[in-house]
């Protein structure tokens, strides 16, 4: 019974419709949960921050003199009963100095790691002036808590103290609950309707398919005058329709099925990919002209015999060197070329095998993408090793020796700078990932090239003074006006002039000018630098490509700038194109689209 058409279709659509309900109510749920999770979360730092800002006690440099202020702080907050809060000390003496729990519960100066309501883990990070949260399933009630923590810090910088807040989430698993119920009787409802409609569909459907087979059945033994009754105009209707159209048309098929042979052949000459027919004698039988310039074969090559070519594309053979005729895939390489090699054999009109057929799949751009992805991978991890191994290692000092107040500072600040050093890095790459996927803003505006120049330059005043460069402008006549994204065109420019500035030594110069060309406006900045090899300005625009990494690296920077400038630059529709003479100097001319005269008065 559940063979047939009818309860297929009435299966199916159960089906779907239960995967669509759990899928829709699945999803609900869980993104119900995540919004009020991050609610209650956002509500506890809300909650903490309000409380140290007011309380005056929290300003106190030692909090271990003021717990009864601390107590009485938190205490006039009145928080609702689902949320209880710590008052945690500083670092070096982590205790408990004031609760919302009543003090019966020995809560009180207790050590914050070992207290067991809370977690070592979560005020660990709260002292690395982290806000953090987690959320902790209690085993004898299996009620879910939210811990909050956030660090409360000094003028300096400095975490003060901790405060702690854990939120009951009863309310919200409730909410949850009674939404799963909901959800599933809607479930329940949406099974039984579509059940029902569904039989009936498939009575519609199935009778006039039962026509139609009886009609093909006596198509099948030679009858060609069979007509279909037509009794609606959907597609059981057109199937009946196209059904009287066949028998009429049978002979303009058989034509059609030629032209689609012709279409296929053209199609196997013109394809991307390498086609090989060999049959089972070893002889090449057919062969595109892909393939043929692949493997520098010859028409006269085709209906001959070519053993050589079996070895060479790597094709098996069995223990005796007998060549083998089954699926298989290997890889080969032509001199520059990659080849993916698929081969399957084919069989004749009778079942019997008939010979191999070969598929030649250029993978050369693939291998050289992955050869760059794992260049880009490797070049990424070891940009972040360095910062990562200096602050574990700062960390780890400050955590197993008691420093002085000063070298802590310096500790931190070094700290700091590591941190900004990566987050630098993760800038720069999500500035690449949005452009490689299109998803850079580019909102255009008018933009003053001379006023560009001169903001660039006084942004760099401070490397100006300490190289003592001397810069010569010369600025275009009538402020030429381009039009870009303005931050793009900003930091590209401002990365060049940088660069200039980085690699030419004190009281050298560096000149800047302007010059028009029909639709463009160039800025140009010579220096009298060190200049770059021949062979490394080829790569100088790759991404992290540096020119002696060591003392490259030691100019700061990640070695993104000029990977970003040119490829923003590039989606604002201009260029950058650099020049330069190993031991003299560099030429950079930064291309930008030029405001056309009528769109000045915007």
């Amino acid at each position: 019974m559940f063979s047939s058409i009818k309860w297929r279709l009435i299966i199916i659509n159960f089906i779907l419709v239960l995967i669509a309900m759990m899928i829709v109510g699945f999803t609900i749920v869980d993104r119900l949960d995540t919004q009020q999770v991050a609610a209650v979360s956002a509500g506890a730092i809300q909650d903490m921050r309000a409380i140290s800002d007011s309380g005056t006690a929290f300003k106190f440099p030692r909090w271990t003199e003021v717990t009864d202020d601390l107590q009485e702080a938190i205490d006039d907050w009145r928080l609702s009963s689902e949320k209880t809060l710590y008052v945690i000390s500083d670092r070096d003496h982590p205790v408990i100095l004031a609760s919302t729990v009543s003090a019966n519960e020995m809560w009180k100066m207790a050590h914050a790691l070992a207290y067991k309501n809370l977690l070592p883990t979560l005020i660990l990070e709260g002292f690395n002036d982290k806000q953090g949260h987690e959320i902790v399933k209690d085993d004898d009630d299996s009620m879910r808590y939210m811990h909050v923590v956030y660090p409360v810090l000094d003028d300096l910088g400095s975490v003060r103290g901790l405060l702690y807040m854990i939120t009951d989430l009863q309310g919200i698993d409730t909410t949850l609950q009674q939404a799963k119920i909901i959800l599933t009787r809607a479930t329940l409802v949406a099974v039984v309707v579509i059940m029902v409609l569904g039989y009936l569909l498939a009575i519609g459907i199935t009778g006039p398919i039962r026509d139609v087979t009886k009609k093909a059945e006596e198509m099948a033994g030679g009858n060609f005058d069979q007509r279909v009754e037509i009794k609606s105009n959907d597609e059981i209707g057109q199937l009946g329709s196209m059904f009287n159209y066949l028998t009429g048309e049978l002979k303009m098929n058989i034509g059609k099925i030629n032209y689609e042979r012709n279409k296929l052949d053209t199609i196997f000459h013109y394809m991307a990919e390498g086609v090989l027919g060999i049959d089972a004698s070893t002889r090449l039988i057919q062969a595109n002209p892909f393939a043929m310039r692949v493997l520098e074969l010859e028409e006269k090559d085709i209906d001959q015999k070519v053993p050589e070519l079996w070895d060479r594309l790597a094709l098996p053979r069995d223990e005796k060197g007998n060549p083998t005729f089954k699926h298989g895939e290997s890889h080969l390489a032509l001199g520059r070329l990659h080849l993916n090699v698929k081969y399957a054999p084919f069989r004749n009109e009778w079942g019997d095998l008939d010979g191999l057929i070969v598929v030649l799949q250029d993978m050369t751009k693939e291998r050289r993408l992955d050869a760059v992805r794992k260049d880009f991978v490797a070049n990424v991890s070891h940009e972040l090793k360095t910062p990562i191994t200096t602050v574990k290692t700062y960390v780890e000092t400050m955590r197993q020796m008691k420093l002085p107040q000063e070298q802590q500072e310096e500790f931190l600040g070094i700290i700091e700078e590591e941190s900004e050093r990566m987050n630098l890095l993760v800038q720069d790459l999500l500035t690449l990932s949005n452009l490689d996927y299109g998803q850079y803003q580019t909102e255009m505006e008018p933009l003053s090239v001379n006023g560009l120049i001169s903001q660039g330059i006084h942004r760099l005043k401070w490397l100006r003074e300490e190289k003592n460069h001397n810069i010569e402008v010369e600025k275009a006549p009538g402020n030429p006006m381009a039009i870009g994204q303005r931050d793009a065109v900003e930091r590209a420019f401002v990365n060049l002039l940088s660069n200039a500035m980085k690699y030419t030594p004190n009281d050298g110069t560096i000149k800047i000018h302007v010059e028009e060309e029909p639709g463009k406006v160039i800025i140009i900045v010579e220096d009298n630098g060190i200049g770059i090899p021949q062979d490394d300005q080829e790569r100088i625009f790759e991404r992290f490509y540096r020119v002696e990494k060591g003392r490259s690296r030691s100019m700061g920077g990640t070695g993104l700038g000029l990977a970003i400038a040119r490829e923003s630059i590039r989606a604002n529709g201009g260029d950058i194109k650099l020049k330069s003479v190993f031991g003299e100097g560099t030429t950079v001319k930064l291309f930008l689209k030029k405001l056309e005269e009528d769109v000045t008065g915007i």
